[in-house]
């Protein structure tokens, strides 16, 4: 059984908090909050921004264990929890041939079972307190199907409308739902990427505008907007129209 711990300052535990975009929301909520962060390597937890920081506890365990379950739990008997965030997650840094299926079968393992049990124990221990934040880490990419990313558009679809559903489901019970949609973030995930990156946005910046959508309890956040918008345009389409474009502009080398 969850205890619940009643304490002045939030608390915050961000899944995949040892680079990019979570490395970013756990120092910047770390300036006033607790925040628990997990990630698979210890080894890039200690290269990273958030080492050995004093409102930082870091645990070194992959979403899929069995093991983050007890580390969760350890944190919220711990600690409390007001605000979790999915945001652990993996892609392919060069588009992929449609035949790596082991590669496939990562990405969704990761991205759709790993969020799922990443966010089983905070949504249990937010309907006993009735109150508590779920915030999960999409992409514009799931907006759509992309040429040589059909593993990870496919999952972060499947998150994106996971979410949407969460979110009529749990506003009843006082559990707010924030679904992130970014474009392009400069992060350790998409350096490697061998196709252009239109509006390319610094980590700290996305991790700012993710933070105030969080704190006004917004449903839905995309950015940015000179780039998101365009693309939920051409999402909305025939998808005849939409392939004959993506074919015409998308190249990889």
């Amino acid at each position: 059984m969850l205890s619940i711990k009643i304490q002045k300052r939030k608390s915050v535990f961000i899944t995949g908090g040892t680079s990019g975009i979570g490395e970013a929301l756990a120092l910047k909520y770390a300036k006033d909050s607790l925040v628990g962060i997990c990630g698979r390597s210890r080894e890039k937890y200690e290269k990273s921004r958030v080492f050995n920081h004093p409102n930082i506890r870091f645990y070194q365990v992959d979403v899929l264990s069995s093991e983050y379950d007890d580390v969760i739990n350890q944190f919220i008997n711990q600690n409390s929890l007001n605000i979790f965030i999915a945001n652990a997650g993996v892609g392919v840094r060069k588009k992929q041939d449609f035949a790596d299926v082991k590669k496939h079968i990562e990405v969704v393992d990761v991205n759709v079972l790993g969020f799922l049990h990443s966010i089983s124990k905070p949504l249990e221990y937010f309907q006993q307190q009735k109150i508590g934040h779920l915030v999960g880490l999409c992409s514009l990419s799931a907006l759509m199907g992309l040429p040589g990313n059909p593993s990870y558009c496919a999952a972060k679809a499947f998150v994106k409308v996971y979410l949407e559903a969460l979110t009529m489901d749990l506003k009843h019970k006082n559990i707010a739902v924030t679904s992130v949609m970014p474009g392009y973030i400069d992060t350790p995930l998409t350096k490697g990427n061998n196709h252009k990156m239109p509006f390319l946005m610094n980590v700290d910046l996305a991790a700012e505008k993710i933070i105030k959508a969080v704190n006004k309890k917004k449903e839905y956040i995309h950015f940015p907007k000179t780039f998101s918008i365009p693309v939920h345009l051409l999402a909305s389409l025939p998808r005849g129209l939409r392939h004959f474009l993506l074919n015409k502009f998308v190249k990889y080398s």
